[in-house]
């Protein structure tokens, strides 16, 4: 089926409109698609990337997919930040699920990793459903 809901550039942009007006960050610390290439000015602890790492399968009725929100969270003192990662977190679930129009999002599971530029990162996968166009 051709369903322009299956874009996964617009799936990226809902995810992302829904978390820049929670104001869970500031919008500059919201990336859709991959993890930014330049570093993060030293006084923002924080960003988040939105993604969709798969696929969408249709359903005929309705197009299932997996989405994932990446939560960074700088070190402190060379060790994980617990506390910044937990709190935003914390944030991100009490956004759950998110309910837009055209798709829906709820939680699948998540994952936590680091990597060499100094930040750890909170993977959550979540379950997703972009409804039937007209």
């Amino acid at each position: 089926m051709n369903n322009k809901n299956y874009d996964i550039a617009k799936i990226e942009k809902a995810l992302y409109d829904a978390l820049r007006l929670s104001g869970i960050l500031h919008n500059s610390q919201i990336f859709m698609g991959t993890r930014p290439k330049v570093d993060i000015p030293s006084d923002k602890d924080a960003f988040i990337v939105v993604s969709v790492p798969s696929d969408v399968i249709d359903m005929n009725a309705f197009g299932r997919f997996i989405a994932r929100i990446d939560i960074y969270a700088r070190d402190k003192n060379g060790l994980k930040n617990v506390t910044r990662l937990s709190e935003l977190h914390d944030k991100v679930f009490d956004l759950l699920p998110i309910i837009t129009n055209k798709y829906s999002f709820d939680l699948m599971g998540e994952l936590g990793d680091s990597d060499s530029l100094g930040y750890h990162v909170t993977l959550i996968n979540l379950y997703a459903i972009a409804k039937i166009t007209n």
